[in-house]
């Protein structure tokens, strides 16, 4: 598990500074610092900065984009070191092409900033959708009432990926009352057989997801 967190975090702090450096070095070519005191201990102090920022967080048995932010810093702050010295002791010529092929890089890579935005959007659009409809369709509800959800599993943007277990306190904040919202199945992952179902006539409201938002349930009109 450590090694696999090792790998995963390598990956997220370090994959891009590394690209971006490499490729500043061939457009600028390789700077003389190996000598340099203030270069070495700058990169030491990253280094050291780097495994601090990980030394609690790569034994934990559960990885987060979060965890890689503040460590993240250390690779990026070296990587700036070794490209500006790059940049000084480069030619005026290396200099211009440099900037050049960094101005189409970042327009190449719009797509990719695109897909990894709006893998993240997605949700927190859905998630925003789903608690305004929640918030109308409970309106005439008094507190404590009973809302069961029928999630949606079968597409990655879901309630549980969305929201997960602050679902209750993200109904607080949208509608500023206490509602009793269960959802199925269970989110995060609990057992369902844990999970008590209530009874059809403590229930007020049954809503399920449909194509990104909150529908009344068929079991409800039914009923």
């Amino acid at each position: 598990m450590v090694l696999s967190n090792v790998l995963s975090y390598a990956d997220r702090v370090g994959t891009v500074p590394l690209a971006v450096t490499l490729l500043a070095l061939l457009a600028l070519g390789r700077a003389q610092w190996s000598a340099d005191r203030a270069m070495t201990r700058l990169l030491v102090c990253g280094a050291i900065w780097l495994v601090g920022g990980f030394g609690a967080t790569v034994f934990l048995p559960v990885r987060s984009d979060l965890y890689a932010c503040f460590p993240s810093v250390a690779v990026c702050l070296a990587a700036a070191a070794i490209c500006g010295r790059s940049w000084q002791a480069s030619t005026e010529v290396r200099r211009r092409r440099a900037l050049v092929g960094a101005l189409v890089l970042v327009v190449a890579m719009t797509p990719v900033y695109w897909a990894r935005t709006e893998r993240w959007s997605s949700l927190a659009k859905f998630s925003a959708a789903i608690l305004a409809d929640l918030a109308a369709a409970t309106r005439h509800l008094p507190d404590d009432a009973v809302v069961v959800i029928q999630d949606d599993r079968t597409t990655r943007v879901n309630l549980d990926t969305a929201i997960g277990t602050l679902m209750q306190d993200a109904v607080v904040v949208t509608t500023g009352r206490r509602l009793v919202i269960q959802v199925e199945p269970p989110l995060g992952g609990a057992d369902p057989a844990g999970v008590a179902a209530p009874c059809d006539t403590c229930v007020s409201v049954r809503l399920r997801v449909s194509g990104g938002r909150l529908v009344p349930d068929s079991a409800q009109q039914s009923h």
